[in-house]
């Protein structure tokens, strides 16, 4: 996975549930790039099902993954 996708990803786990996932608040928040970036990156996530989007919610496919994630941030 490369970095970008990976940073995205990690935020993604942190928050759970993204709704506004090219936000500026989300973007500071995970000291990401730019909204473009994690745009990007949450295209490459979405095509490997490492992400899915329910009415322009994010969130992980695994959740297990996602749990086991979690306890290491």
């Amino acid at each position: 996975m490369p970095e970008k996708q990976k940073e995205v990803f990690i935020a993604i786990v942190a928050e759970g549930n993204v709704k506004n996932i090219s936000g500026s608040t989300f973007v500071k928040k995970h000291k990401l790039t730019s909204a473009s970036s994690v745009l990007s990156a949450v295209k490459g996530l979405l095509e490997k099902d490492f992400i899915t989007q329910e009415r322009n919610v994010y969130s992980v496919y695994d959740k297990f993954f996602a749990l086991w994630l979690k306890r290491g941030i």
